[in-house]
């Protein structure tokens, strides 16, 4: 039995929609991983801008409170220096959604070696202290802080080719929206078109066939 022309027509609606659903899932789908990328940008590659000056700071608050704990004899002013390594320590770890958690690993323990060593320095010079002893302990202090200094730069220094990676990719995604989309229209006009001529045809047949009768 030949479809009637009503139900036909229904034919290229059904097409019509079909295309329509598979362009929103293509959409859908390609918005979510831009939307994915740029979140990464926001919430990594921004605060990394401003994660350096902040951790230098820091460092260098508590290598100053050291320096100015020995030169006044200051036993609360060194003491006050375990709470503001304690503070930097915090804010290392809040950076878990910036730098990686190797990253933030390396960064406490070299803060945490650093730091023990220069309180001992800082406590031996404040006792007043001298000798070869003293002095190894000393260039021993400089080393790890050197050491925090490299830790520093190397993670928190703004990595431009991570970036430009992450907004290649969101080219990409954009890119290939586009030509799914072409793909999909395209698709679509042939599947409309083919199913008319189709339709045509079968419609004529019938009418041919109803004038025999």
């Amino acid at each position: 039995m030949k479809l009637n022309f009503h139900p036909k027509m229904i034919g290229v609606v059904v097409i019509s929609a079909i295309s329509l659903i598979l362009i929103i899932k293509v959409n859908d789908s390609i918005t979510k991983k831009v939307e994915e990328q740029i979140a990464e940008i926001q919430n990594r590659y921004v605060p990394m801008i401003e994660l350096g000056p902040q951790f230098e700071a820091q460092f260098e608050n508590i290598r100053r409170d050291l320096q100015d704990a020995v030169s006044a004899r200051d036993n609360d002013l060194l003491q006050s220096t375990l709470e503001t390594k304690k503070l930097f320590l915090t804010q290392i770890q809040a950076t878990n959604k910036i730098l990686e958690p190797s990253q933030i690993k390396e960064l406490t323990d070299a803060l945490e070696s650093y730091f023990t060593s220069a309180y001992d320095v800082s406590s031996r010079l404040m006792a007043g202290e001298t000798g070869v002893t003293l002095v190894r302990v000393m260039v021993h202090m400089q080393l790890k802080q050197a050491h925090l200094t490299e830790v520093l730069k190397k993670t928190t220094t703004f990595d431009r080719n991570k970036l430009s990676v992450t907004l290649g990719e969101i080219k990409t995604a954009l890119e290939k929206a586009v030509h799914l989309q072409l793909l999909i229209n395209v698709v679509c006009v042939l599947s409309i078109l083919l199913f008319s001529i189709w339709m045509i045809q079968t419609t004529k047949f019938k009418t041919f066939d109803d004038d025999m009768d």
